[in-house]
């Protein structure tokens, strides 16, 4: 599993390399991958329809419990084989729809790192592992919904969708501290074995889980972001914003029904959400006038939808909320492709402006037919089933008024998306043709499999439907899928819904007219004006460019942060005894010298007095034993010297300030600070020196005879990381400066 997640990484790392040298042709068989790894992972359900789960796990960070681990279970499975089945059509999709386009060899790299990162979110099995791919998704949809960065419009997508996801990923990261904290582990078979409803972190660590699902598929209200990302090339869309990213979030609401699922808390937070959610994707998709937006916002409305089930947390819901998952990945992804399908034969996205295109892409209108079929959820289509069962897990609940609102402008969606632009008269301004093979090959596959599931739903419900409902639930259930259960009230609805939503795709043009008072996405943009001015004002309050307020400022604080408690603690000073002559001349030497480089205009002059009280320093630790410190102290103090005084020789005089009285309160009290601090360190009790210690771990923990080295490299790991990054930065910047000299000077 984890070469299975890995894998597409590497073949993204080398996919331009490949273009460049072998041709543009060879990204015609980058499809072979996901599809070799949809062959292998296919192999293991027979295996986990039985019951078997499979882990792998890699000590990652043994100290904390932390593994590169892997979980394979029904559910996980199903994401698994809908990534790479769905991401193999894609890519072959991709290779035709972006064949001259001047970054396709990014498209594949991008697109090829995000199945890989989407792939290893759903198979990980700890929460570390988890959030890496997390946030891992958000990087790669970033890079993916910018790729036309020439457009500021996709510039602006990509970035709001950055924005708000990894801004969920931040209390996502937050929630699993809690969880982690709340189950006593990181692994996720050993945290979906218990029950953490009763623990006090729970209502804390749901919260932050939710929120984290809700920002990354698109729950009111972070709903905005993803029709934006429709900027994104056709492929693009199809996949993440379909059938895989954006499903991410209710993967993880999913993934913990057995521990944090069924209280009231959770029934409280997940259905208003995802009911507000589910009903206005829908009005604002039969509303939109783009074919690409009015998909993205059914899709919206859709994960919405299952957001809303989740919180239902019956059995029959989540029965119902794996089949509707199921079914909308392959009708949304089919009807995506064939938006993209219509771009490129008729050049047109306006739903309004498209019409009669079926005698001249049949295929491509073929596959629109059986996506919508599945939509709408019409026999023997698959979204048929999954709208009975949808039905059947809210009969009789007062809940089942807004999912049938949201169906029945699902239905027109369907319509509109997947009907309209090859029915009826086709306008003046078009010439369509059919397009390449792969256009309309992938999305004709997609509807095929959903027509073919439908005919086959006892097999596909107790392959792939049940062992996905087990693993969401925590427990062994009963899991019958039917495709037929006779004429009942269900069926009755089911047909209402597909009549209310013929008569709601007519009145379309009027329900455009009640617009929604409130835009999201322009809250979005004031919010993002608002912190600009406040970063604005608070710059201009703190980053003044006077350096001398800055040195008041810090040195201040830590007098208040050290010297007022140390003085509320009663610190006893101890008496100064035993002070010789020449060590008081050397003190009032440097107290000489300090108070002239404070007062002198003469940047020479107060070099020097610096360096008098270097120089004193120096002798003190001469006379305290300390010669090789002094050796140090006296030839960095010479250099330092050395060096200021060249610097300054051309520079003009200090200038004259104004007197001001506590510039002298902060230097007195900073010196009377450390001068008590030294003498109240200097009289406590002794402690054991560290030197031992070291001496004899170096070589029994870190094999290495060399004390002073292995401090550095092993117990100093990071300080000296830190210190190594500096100068590397600092290099890198003087690299660059001397560059951009010498490039001037060519100039």
């Amino acid at each position: 599993m984890a070469l299975s997640a890995l894998a597409p990484f590497l073949l993204g790392a080398l996919a331009p390399f490949l273009m460049r040298f072998l041709g543009r042709k060879v990204a015609y068989l980058f499809f072979l991958l996901p599809l070799g790894l949809f062959l292998h992972l296919l192999g293991y359900l027979p295996r986990v329809a039985a019951g078997e789960r499979v882990r792998e796990d890699w000590a990652w960070v043994p100290g904390l419990g932390i593994a590169f681990g892997f979980y394979l279970d029904g559910f996980s499975l199903l994401f698994a084989l809908l990534i790479l089945g769905i991401g193999a059509v894609i890519l072959l999709y991709g290779a035709s729809y972006l064949e001259h386009h001047p970054h396709q060899d990014r498209f594949f790299l991008f697109i090829l790192a995000f199945m890989g990162s989407m792939l290893g979110l759903v198979l990980a099995g700890d929460l570390v592992t988890l959030f890496v791919f997390w946030e891992l998704t958000s990087l790669t949809s970033f890079l993916l919904v910018g790729l036309e960065h020439e457009r500021a419009s996709a510039r602006r997508a990509a970035l709001q969708a950055l924005f708000v996801t990894v801004f969920g990923g931040l209390f996502l990261l937050a929630g699993f501290v809690l969880l982690a904290l709340a189950g006593g582990s990181y692994s996720l078979e050993a945290l979906l074995a218990q029950d953490l409803t009763a623990h006090p972190y729970y209502p804390a660590l749901l919260l932050l889980l939710a929120l984290g699902a809700f920002a990354k598929s698109a729950q009111f209200p972070f709903h905005f972001w993803l029709p934006n990302a429709m900027e994104a090339p056709t492929p693009v869309s199809a996949y993440l914003h379909s059938a895989t990213m954006v499903k991410a979030g209710v993967y993880l609401l999913a993934r913990f029904h057995p521990t944090l699922g069924g209280g009231e808390l959770w029934q409280a937070l997940l259905l208003p959400v995802g009911g507000v959610t589910m009903l206005l994707g829908a009005y604002a998709a039969l509303t939109a006038t783009e074919i690409k937006r009015v998909l993205a916002y059914s899709t919206v409305s859709v994960l919405g939808l299952l957001t809303f089930l989740l919180g239902v947390g019956t059995e029959g819901a989540v029965k119902a909320m794996v089949l509707v998952l199921l079914a909308h990945a392959l009708y949304k992804g089919a009807l995506f492709l064939v938006a993209g399908s219509i771009d490129h034969g008729a050049g047109e996205k306006k739903v309004d402006r498209l019409g009669g295109l079926l005698s001249a892409m049949p295929l491509t209108a073929l596959a629109g037919f059986l996506a919508a079929l599945s939509m709408v959820g019409l026999p023997p289509a698959f979204g048929f089933v999954a709208k009975e069962f949808f039905y059947k897990a809210l009969e009789g609940s007062p809940l089942l008024l807004p999912a049938f609102l949201a169906s029945l402008l699902l239905v027109g969606v369907a319509l509109l998306a997947g009907v309209k632009p090859f029915l009826g008269e086709r306008p003046p301004h078009l010439h369509p043709h059919e397009s390449p093979w792969p256009l309309w090959g992938g999305p004709l596959l997609l509807g095929l499999v959903g027509l073919a599931f439908g005919l086959l739903t006892p097999e596909v419900g107790r392959l792939l439907v049940a062992p996905a409902v087990v693993a969401i639930w925590g427990q062994e259930v009963p899991v019958k899928v039917y495709f037929w259960d006779g004429f009942n009230p269900v069926l009755l609805l089911s047909l209402a819904t597909v009549l209310a939503g013929a008569g709601a795709f007519a009145a379309r043009r009027g329900l455009r007219r009640l617009a929604l008072p409130y835009s999201a996405d322009r809250a979005y943009d004031r919010i993002l004006e608002a912190l600009e001015g406040l970063a604005k004002w608070q710059t201009a309050l703190l980053q003044h460019g006077y350096l001398r307020l800055y040195a008041a400022t810090v040195l201040g604080v830590g007098l208040l942060l050290t010297l007022l408690p140390a003085l509320r603690a009663g610190v006893r000073w101890p008496a100064l005894e035993g002070v010789r002559l020449y060590e008081a001349l050397i003190l009032l030497l440097m107290a000489t010298a300090a108070f002239y480089a404070a007062r002198t205009r003469s940047p020479i002059f107060a070099v020097v007095a610096l360096g008098l009280v270097g120089y004193g320093i120096a002798l003190v630790y001469l006379f305290y034993g300390a010669p090789d410190l002094a050796m140090t102290q006296l030839l960095v103090e010479t250099l330092t010297v050395l060096v200021f005084a060249f610097v300054f020789a051309a520079m003009p005089r200090f200038a004259r300030d104004r007197p001001v009285p506590w510039k002298a309160l902060v230097g007195a009290g900073v010196g009377a600070a450390v001068t008590l601090g030294v003498l109240a360190t200097s009289g406590q009790a002794p402690l054991p020196p560290v030197s031992e210690f070291f001496a004899e771990e170096s070589y029994q923990s870190a094999f290495g005879r060399n004390v002073v080295n292995v401090i550095l490299v092993d117990f100093r790991a990071l300080d000296t990381l830190g210190e190594v990054v500096v100068l590397v930065l600092a290099g890198l910047g003087a690299y660059v400066l001397l560059r951009r000299k010498h490039g001037n000077s060519g100039a």
